[in-house]
């Protein structure tokens, strides 16, 4: 049987006209098929003699790069989507839901070559085509940039399913009513208002499922992280004959996370970014978010052939051998890395940091007397890493690329320097914004539940430390009721609130506020600003709100100790912390262990070097940094 397939391949490719393409992609597509070859014969053969012969390479194109694409498929994928829909309605999910779907759901990875059928094919490449040559934009776009920007059958490795039609009829009034003009730009810019509008419920609890959604259970349910909203926006888009792809960086030294977003294809072959629930396509601007990504890769559809020659080889990094990705770097990235290296027989890569381990991200290309590493993201702490995948050795010390220019960062031991640790992780924009929401927040004290308005503090300023002591004017201690009140432009946002008369916390009998951001979200009740848990939060619906305390009778308050929502990575008083510096040949060096007993740690730590805080008592969240006029310089603050 296994003989006969293989023959009736090697017969048919002798039989077609297909000999001046990559006949080896073909030949290993239908091979890979099994007992489906039958399914993508009839596809080239439906084409075959069809008048238009690009639609015959289309199908081509298709089956050629067909071998390795797979999609997901589970029989309980019902618990998942009633989870999804739950989360969409009710902004959670019940913890029983998602302790079914861990139990329950298991995924099956099954090739495209070898359940693909015929029709759905046919389909496919129709619907796209007349997409394609139905919209003024069409003609500006080669066949080539049709094959990966608009052809493709998946995006990811969701289920297959016929999506064109449905997503075309829900959203082809845009194009045929809303906006009818030739501008890609305004025309993209119109579906992705009418998207917004919409909404996306964006949530992290699904991010241990690896298997994307369906296309139609996204069109009607959309919630998850980057990849949903970036898979769901390339469904609409190339339903309606817009150009789009999906680009991504694949680690963040800052987040040590991934991230996705669309590109649209201009006219004027410029990729655009863009991710339609934060921000518009906007030609000539190469506008993403502000995490740290040091490269940029685009998802293709088709193989990458300089990948997957060395797909096999064991010794390169398997995370470096994806062959559905391109490097666009340059696309965002003026700056250009290359290093001096001593023996150009190695096989060298480029390192960053992920907490205390080094990992590689790119490789390199060796040039005379150096090793390239293309456009990266400066602004950024790497290493020159050389060896195998099991054995990478460090080549370099860790070095600061900033505008063009190498820092190493080498410890001198000679040269000892008095510093003080505020955190343990950087305190990224939106946590500083989070904590800014409190300043000219404003206390007020009183004994009447109608008149409380004798002021007795107002924050000034944004703070540094998770935990904020904040004296009572002395003036007016007594008090009955204590109100809270956010100041007109915010919403009231806080992890924790206390009162105490000195040393003795004063516990309110009863406490009233405005209405939770999302009644229904546990994350954002008003009991977590009393929990003493600084990550939990209570979050307000309406700007400008307060919560009044009624702790019963005339109590003397002397200070609120106030919490802001943040991320708990300040020092915590009675936690214990290890400091550390990097040695290129021991690694890393413990330089202090100790109990804080205030809200900084004071240390001495060589000049010049690259450290990293541990805190063992809680938390995994940790980062490299080194310091500079005396302030910690985590990688966002470079």
């Amino acid at each position: 049987m296994r003989h006969s397939h293989i023959l009736l391949i090697i017969l048919y490719l002798f039989s077609t006209s297909c000999s001046s393409r990559d006949t080896k992609k073909l030949a290993l597509a239908l091979e890979k098929a099994k007992e489906n070859t039958s399914e993508l014969l009839k596809v080239i053969e439906y084409y075959k003699c069809d008048s238009d012969t690009l639609k015959y390479a289309a199908a081509l194109f298709l089956i050629e790069n067909m071998s390795y694409h797979y999609g997901g498929y589970s029989k309980n994928i019902s618990l998942i989507e009633l989870a999804k829909k739950e989360f969409v309605i009710n902004g959670t999910v019940r913890s029983e839901i998602l302790d079914s779907i861990n139990r329950n759901v298991n995924f099956e990875q099954v090739a495209d070559a070898e359940c693909i059928k015929a029709d759905f094919l046919i389909h496919n490449i129709d619907h796209a085509f007349d997409a394609w040559r139905k919209r003024p934009w069409g003609k500006y776009y080669s066949f080539s940039e049709f094959c990966e920007y608009l052809l493709p059958y998946r995006v990811d490795n969701e289920p297959l399913e016929d999506w064109r039609e449905i997503y075309a009829e829900r959203y082809g009034y845009l194009l045929d009513s809303v906006y009818t003009g030739s501008d890609i730009v305004e025309a993209a810019t119109t579906i992705c208002q009418r998207l917004r509008e919409e909404g996306f419920h964006h949530t992290h609890i699904f991010n241990n499922i690896t298997v994307c959604a369906s296309p139609s259970f996204l069109l009607d349910y959309r919630t998850g992280g980057c990849t949903e909203e970036s898979n769901f926006t390339i469904h609409v888009l190339r339903s309606l004959g817009i150009p789009v792809q999906n680009d991504f960086y694949a680690y963040s030294p800052e987040t040590y996370s991934s991230h996705s977003w669309c590109v649209l294809l201009d006219t004027n072959k410029q990729n655009i970014p863009f991710c339609y629930m934060e921000y518009y396509p906007i030609r000539n601007k190469m506008r993403t978010d502000e995490r740290k990504k040091c490269k940029i890769y685009r998802k293709t559809f088709q193989i990458q052939d300089d990948i997957l020659a060395s797909w096999t080889d064991v010794t390169i990094p398997p995370t470096l051998k994806k062959i559905f990705q391109k490097d666009v770097s340059n696309e965002y990235f003026q700056s250009r890395l290359s290093l001096p290296v001593k023996d150009i027989n190695k096989r060298y890569y480029l390192g960053t940091f992920n907490k205390e381990r080094i990992i590689p991200i790119c490789k390199g290309e060796i040039h005379e007397d150096s090793v390239s590493f293309g456009a990266v993201e400066d602004r950024n702490i790497y290493l020159l890493l050389s060896g195998i995948s099991e054995k990478l050795e460090l080549e370099s010390e860790p070095f600061v690329f900033i505008d063009g220019q190498l820092h190493y960062l080498k410890a001198d031991l000679s040269k000892i320097k008095t510093e003080t640790l505020y955190r343990k992780f950087p305190l990224f924009s939106w946590n500083q914004e989070r904590m800014y929401r409190i300043v000219k927040a404003q206390f007020y004290g009183g004994n009447h539940r109608n008149r409380i308005n004798k002021k007795l503090y107002e924050v000034c300023d944004t703070p540094y430390v998770c935990f904020n002591t904040y004296p009572m004017d002395t003036l007016y201690q007594k008090n009955r009721y204590l109100k809270y009140i956010a100041r007109n432009d915010v919403l009231l946002e806080l992890a924790e609130l206390h009162f105490f008369n000195d040393r003795e916390e004063l516990i309110p009998q009863n406490i009233i506020s405005g209405e939770s951001y999302n009644n229904k979200d546990p994350e954002m009740q008003l009991k977590n600003c009393f929990d003493n848990d600084p990550l939990t939060y209570f979050l307000s619906k309406n700007k400008g709100d307060s919560i009044i305390f009624d702790f019963g009778k005339e109590v003397n308050i002397t200070y609120a100790i106030c919490v802001p929502r943040n991320d708990d990575n300040f020092i915590r008083i009675g936690d214990e912390y290890e400091l550390f510096y990097f040695d290129k040949r021991k690694g890393w060096i413990s330089l202090l262990r100790k109990v804080a007993n205030k809200n900084t740690i004071e240390c001495k730590v060589p000049d010049n070097a690259l450290l990293m805080l541990r805190d063992w008592t809680r938390g995994k969240e940790e980062q490299v940094f080194f310091f500079s006029n005396h302030k910690q310089m985590y990688i966002c603050n470079i």
